[in-house]
Parts: C-alpha cells; sequence; structure tokens
C-alpha cells in the first residue's frame, strides 16, 4: 500500500494491533496531502476541503475517525 492519505490511516490503525510497515516509492509521504516545487513554485496537492466531518449532534465517518485516535480536539472550530 501506499503511504497517502488512505494508507497512512490504515497502517496507524494497523499499529495499534501489530508492528506495521508502510512503504512509498514517492521520495514523500503523504499522497494528495503533499506539494511539489517546479523551479521557483510551489504547487499544493493537497485536499482543499475535508468533507465527512459532520457535527458533534450527528458525527459523520471522518470525525469519529479522528475521535478513535484521539486527534479531534486538534480541531479547535469542528
Amino acid at each position: 500500500m501506499g503511504a497517502g492519505n488512505a494508507g497512512l490511516t490504515a497502517a496507524a490503525t494497523a499499529t495499534r494491533r501489530s508492528k506495521t510497515l508502510l512503504s512509498e516509492r514517492h521520495n514523500v509521504s503523504g499522497g494528495c496531502a503533499t506539494s511539489f516545487m517546479r523551479g521557483k513554485f510551489e504547487f499544493e496537492v493537497a485536499l482543499q476541503q475535508l468533507s465527512g466531518i459532520g457535527t458533534k449532534e450527528q458525527p459523520f465517518i471522518l470525525r469519529d475517525i479522528f475521535n478513535n485516535f484521539g486527534i479531534m480536539d486538534n480541531f479547535l472550530c469542528l
């Protein structure tokens, strides 16, 4: 598996149960959550929006994932 958003999430989940090796053939991990340079210009290829958070009253899947990893508190505005 690659080390994009889905691969990083899967690897983080798998490390809770066993040792995990995540390999990436590119020189950086992150997939669509990265940027790259061409000359003096930097191009961001990252996701521009996180959908699927929902609200506290009606949570969607990403809110549950972030809660499971204990990082939901890092998002002050959500």
